[in-house]
């Protein structure tokens, strides 16, 4: 008989948040260009550089983080309204080349 170790998705109970954000994320983003972490986290890519992650937590629960500066703005827009209307977390980062030196330590 083979036995497996508990992994990150053994835990996750229900999968149709999971789910349903993928699809409908893919749908208004695009093809997610990576993978990382057995399909846990995955990122969608511009000209410039990756503009979005989709990250599944323990609970099975989609979170979203967009870079705002390399972002296609039709696609961005279209993933804030969905992740705020199926209130799905949501954090951008819009701040990526701000200049910091004169922050006072």
């Amino acid at each position: 008989m083979v036995t497996f170790s508990k992994g990150w998705c053994d835990m996750i109970k229900d999968w149709t948040d999971a789910a349903w954000a993928i699809s409908n994320i893919s749908a208004l983003a695009g093809e997610f260009t990576a993978s990382a972490s057995e399909g846990r986290h995955l990122s969608w890519a511009s000209d410039k550089d990756y503009w979005m992650h989709l990250i599944i937590c323990d609970a099975g629960k989609p979170r979203v983080l967009i870079y705002e500066w390399f972002a296609p703005a039709n696609k961005m827009w279209g993933v804030i309204g969905y992740c705020k209307y199926n209130d799905i977390h949501l954090e951008i980062d819009g701040n990526m080349y701000e200049d910091d030196s004169d922050e006072e330590k």
